[in-house]
């Protein structure tokens, strides 16, 4: 538990003590579109997600994200994940390199006719990289890459395509 404190910390404070080291106007800094809104099919929402991201300073990013999804096999269930992560981001006019981390909070219910209602809550850490699509001035918001979910004692593979727009 103190591990996944820990890192919520430092995902929330770095940006901060990025932003207040940087302490530039943005119009100096070039950001006149700092923020996006996309969609992503993979990645951290496991299926799919909606996220907000805001650059703090030029190349880093804090997101957040929603996902929902139900499942009916043997029981009825739902997960819901909420990512929260940072973005680092290459310089560049509109084409970046990116790498990004963070955590996965995920709540599961799951019904059973035998066995009445079961839940449970936990987080999963994320790595990922690859390409973003991303102009300074704003409009079109594109992303994909390899992503990794680092599960206990185990890295499962997975990856992202994101579409969207910043403004």
């Amino acid at each position: 538990m103190k591990y996944i404190l820990s890192l919520v910390l430092v995902c929330l404070l770095v940006p901060l003590a990025l932003r207040h080291a940087a302490a530039q106007d943005k119009s100096s800094s070039g950001m006149s579109a700092p923020n996006a809104l996309y969609v992503e099919l993979g990645g951290k929402g496991l299926l799919y997600g909606f996220y907000y991201e805001r650059l703090i300073v030029p190349q880093v990013g804090v997101s957040a994200g929603f996902s929902t999804w139900n499942v009916s096999l043997f029981s009825s269930t739902s997960v819901t994940i909420v990512p929260v992560f940072v973005s680092w981001y290459s310089p560049g006019e509109w084409a970046h390199l990116y790498v990004d981390g963070g955590l996965d909070i995920v709540s599961v219910t799951a019904s059973f006719e035998e066995f009445g209602t079961l839940s449970g809550h936990g987080v999963i850490p994320f790595l990922g990289a690859g390409f973003c699509s991303r102009s300074s001035g704003g409009g079109f918001y594109f992303k994909a890459g390899p992503l990794l979910l680092l599960a206990p004692g185990k890295a499962q593979p997975w990856g992202n395509l994101s579409l969207g727009f910043t403004f």
